[in-house]
């Protein structure tokens, strides 16, 4: 090329396939670097969840987020829980209150029913097996352990109970125990031990020439007000029950009319 006097040589640019076409061939691999590029990785996604679009990926990661979100019952009955070996006397009931407090908090605070399950039984397991909680009551384990002190059978011991809660009763009363104390003192006779301190005080007290009802005190005198609020359901006490005592109905009566009136 001659211009104005000068001359400028010109330069021929070719791809290197030999078409002429370099830069066409250069902008169609930009643009598709650059669609690759594109796509979205928030930080500290994890790869599984990456997607051939940005759409794939949202959808795996809300899929993520839904098997991760917590599955809760309706309601406090859709939790059932069951007690681990050795805890089983201290959630025996179903319609145990203090258990139903924990599934109704369960329910509140986004617990599942299987991670509740887990955390009462580790919870209490460990204090229960090293004794910092104690026992439940049992009364049958009661009347055993009473049988066994005196010496008898089960009969032995089911009589001196009934003479140990009647004598509880009548000492409650001469004492003039306000309510609390009385049904404390008399609560004493549900148990093997308390029953023995009882029958303790009664001897005691007999030596001393005070009058607290003789060994037979269960068939003649009345029930005390803690008896009385137990036998509301006792078979004995019902005429329709195969079980039924007229001499155990005849005591229920008349307790109850001694201490309430008609």
């Amino acid at each position: 090329m001659f211009i104005l006097g000068h001359h400028w040589p010109t330069i021929a640019f070719e791809a290197e396939d030999g078409t002429g076409s370099g830069s066409d061939t250069g902008n169609a691999e930009e643009s598709g670097d650059s669609a690759e590029t594109t796509l979205y990785r928030p930080d500290g996604l994890e790869e599984g969840y990456f997607g051939e679009t940005d759409q794939e990926t949202i959808d795996k990661l809300m899929a993520g987020i839904k098997d991760a979100t917590p599955q809760l019952p309706e309601d406090v009955s859709g939790y059932e829980f069951t007690p681990s070996e050795g805890l089983e006397g201290y959630f025996g009931e179903k319609d145990d209150p203090l258990l139903n407090s924990a599934k109704a908090a369960a329910l509140k605070n986004g617990i599942t029913p299987d991670v509740l399950q887990s955390f009462i039984n580790d919870t209490f397991g460990d204090p229960v097996a090293k004794g910092v909680i104690a026992p439940p009551f049992n009364p049958k384990a009661e009347i055993d352990g009473l049988a066994k002190m005196l010496g008898g059978d089960n009969k032995v011991a089911e009589k001196a109970i009934n003479d140990a809660d009647a004598i509880a009763g009548n000492l409650a009363k001469t004492m003039g125990l306000p309510e609390a104390a009385a049904g404390f003192f008399e609560g004493m006779a549900e148990t093997a031990s308390g029953v023995m301190v009882i029958r303790a005080i009664q001897k005691m007290a007999g030596e001393k020439g005070i009058a607290l009802g003789g060994q037979d005190a269960g068939a003649t005198t009345h029930y005390s007000r803690e008896t009385l609020k137990k036998m509301g359901a006792d078979p004995r006490i019902d005429p329709q029950s195969t079980k039924y005592d007229p001499d155990v109905r005849k005591k229920y009566d008349d307790s109850y009319l001694a201490l309430y009136g008609g």
